[in-house]
Formats: structure tokens, C-alpha cells, sequence
């Protein structure tokens, strides 16, 4: 039941994994903030580039929990 947004703060590596992922706000419910570190650690996202060359770059992103009404 609980609902909330965390902001986290990573580091996408020129071969689109991710590191160094960091709470940058906390939803204030821990289950959601580690819900939303699982998320990211898995993952491939497309690197940014320089010169036509991967680079690695530090993201922000909020991930947003809500609850709907499915009735």
C-alpha cells in the first residue's frame, strides 16, 4: 500500500551497464527505494556519446509508485 517517487543517481558506463546507483531522494519507504535499486541493476540502457565514441555519464531518474484503481 505504499506510494511514493525515488530519485536515483547512477553512472551509465559506455557499455550500457549501470554503476554506482545512489539514492538521490528517498520515497521514504524503504521497500520502494530498494524496489527501485533492483530495477536498475540488471539492466542495459543506451550509453551517451562523444565524438561518435561511448562515454559513461551520470543519470538522475525518479521512478514513480502509485497505486491505481483497477474497478
Amino acid at each position: 500500500g505504499d506510494e511514493g517517487i525515488v530519485t536515483l543517481r547512477f553512472i551509465v558506463q559506455p557499455d550500457g551497464s549501470v554503476s554506482d546507483i545512489r539514492i538521490a531522494r528517498s520515497s521514504g519507504h524503504p521497500r520502494l527505494d530498494a524496489a527501485a535499486q533492483k530495477a536498475l541493476r540488471n539492466i542495459k540502457l543506451q550509453p551517451a556519446t562523444c565524438h561518435g565514441k561511448p562515454i559513461a555519464m551520470r543519470v538522475h531518474y525518479s521512478f514513480k509508485f502509485e497505486l491505481t484503481d483497477d474497478s
